[in-house]
This record gives C-alpha cells, structure tokens and sequence, in this order.
C-alpha cells in the first residue's frame, strides 16, 4: 500500500485497512458503501501484493497430473487457479464478515491479534494480512518523550550547558533506567 493512498476526508486507506481487520469494527459503520468497498479492495490488493497464498496441504500431497499432449497450447489456457483463488478469498472476505462474535470477544477490544490468533486457520489470508497491517505503531509516544526528555535538559536555565554535556546528560538519562 502506498503512504499516498488516502482519501479526500485525510484518513489514510491504511487505518481504514486497519478498522477493517478489528472484529469488532469490520462492518465499517462509520464510512459509506463506496468507502466501504474501496477498502474491501484495498485489502484484497494489499494480500495480493504481499503473496499471502492460501495453505492447502492437501493439493499439496497430489502428485502432479500427467503430462499432456497438447502442450503447445497450453498458453492459450485459461488459468482456473487464480480464479479459485480469487474467489475462495472473497469467500473468506464474507466468512469474516458474518463471523458472530461471542460474549468475551466482544467486550475485550484490546485482544485483536489474540482473536486473529484462534481464528489463523478459518481466515489464512487475512489473519497474515493483520499481522503485516497490525504491527504498525499507533503511537509516537516513545518519541515524543525522548523529545521531551530533549527538551527538559534544555530549558532555559541550562541554556549556557556546553554540547559535550548535554550529550553526556542525555546518554546518562537513557541508560539509568
């Protein structure tokens, strides 16, 4: 997903992505239909460009069919696999969708990777897609307290430190914890 993907109200395609991977958000109430379906999109985009492929062991365990005789137009083939995949994952699009929460998964909002966690094998694709989405700070708040920290050591009263000190303060402060 690229940082330029946001829309017209300035909230950026990623934290819609984001309200979408929340259970308890994932009807996306709060924006209309074509937003709705924009971000639905932009998931679906998003796990095609991370290649995010479903596990099916059992088509694993076939061995390969036999070889054909009209190789020569094998080109000209469509190709099925990338149509089924399409749609068993807007199949696990609408599984999610209408997926009932139960009483505890409903009033503990803080324990969505932990939902994604049970729920890796009934949703493969997109339980990948919110470990990549979710793992994004939502916060600044580290940084902004180093700023701060910053900040403090450099208050007026400190103005005349020399910079060796201020550096020597600032490695100190960071390391007595």
């Amino acid at each position: 997903m690229s940082p330029k993907n946001s829309a017209p109200n300035g909230i950026h395609m990623l934290y819609k992505i984001a309200t979408f991977l929340t259970p308890k958000l994932r009807q996306l109430k709060m924006i209309d239909d074509n937003e709705r379906q924009a971000v639905i999109h932009a998931v679906k985009v998003l796990v095609d460009e991370m290649g995010f492929v479903e596990d099916n062991t059992e088509e694993n365990l076939q061995p390969p069919p036999a070889k054909r005789t009209f190789q020569d137009f094998a080109e000209w083939e469509d190709a099925d696999d990338t149509m089924d995949s399409d749609v068993s994952f807007d199949s696990e699009i609408g599984r999610y969708l209408k997926v009932k929460l139960d009483g505890l998964e409903a009033h503990r909002p803080d324990d969505v990777l932990q939902w994604w966690k049970r729920r890796c094998q009934e949703f493969t694709r997109l339980s990948k897609a919110t470990r990549h989405v979710l793992c994004i700070p939502a916060s600044s708040a580290p940084s902004e307290r180093s700023f701060s920290i910053c900040g403090r050591i450099l208050e007026q009263r400190r103005i005349n430190l020399k910079p060796s000190s201020v550096n020597d303060m600032l490695f100190l402060h960071g390391h007595i914890k």
